[in-house]
């Protein structure tokens, strides 16, 4: 049975998120992105990384200051800024408390083994699967190296996008390659 949506029509308005229609926001909401440039809609789903500097005596890295970006770093900074603005505003004030959230509970902590944040996440895919949201492999892999912190695991998160495929890569069996040194 087929939702009652909303009428077309040709005037803009806000995508406003309603729980009742999520998978018609989602759908109308990626459009949007692409309408508005395509590579919003990547920064969405790739996630977006700032720029890190390592020292090579020390070899520690740090973030990289903004007045040292260079065209394409300034360029990703931007179109992150511009989704994240465009989903703000498609999303009620309560929801977007809700989301916030959410994205506390996917970060790692410093102490936290990393097999334990792996099962938290898996968690956290698991109600996304029955809500009817499909997640690749390959993104929840992502979603752990980038969440990882990065004072503690900046070089062997390069080592291992540099090395592996992250789409065959299994965190259970390689879950003592991430422990902190």
């Amino acid at each position: 049975m087929k939702p009652d949506l909303p009428e077309h029509d040709d005037s803009p308005r806000r995508l406003l998120l309603d729980d009742i229609y999520f998978n018609y926001w989602e759908a109308r909401m990626k459009q949007f992105l692409r309408f508005m440039d395509i590579r919003l809609r990547k920064s969405v789903e790739d996630g977006y990384e700032p720029p890190t500097v390592t020292k090579v005596e020390t070899n520690e890295t740090r973030l990289k200051p903004q007045e040292e970006f260079d065209h394409t770093e300034l360029s990703e900074m931007l179109f992150n800024s511009l989704a994240l603005n465009a989903i703000s505003k498609g999303v009620t004030d309560t929801d977007w408390w809700r989301i916030s959230e959410c994205w506390k509970l996917c970060m790692m902590e410093e102490s936290e083994m990393i097999y334990m944040f792996y099962l938290r996440l898996n968690t956290i895919v698991s109600s996304m699967t029955r809500l009817g949201k499909w997640v690749r492999y390959e993104r929840i892999m992502r979603k752990i190296l980038r969440s990882l912190p990065p004072e503690l695991f900046s070089l062997k998160v390069k080592s291992i996008e540099s090395e592996k495929d992250i789409g065959c890569w299994n965190v259970v069996d390689h879950d003592r390659m991430l422990e902190p040194v």
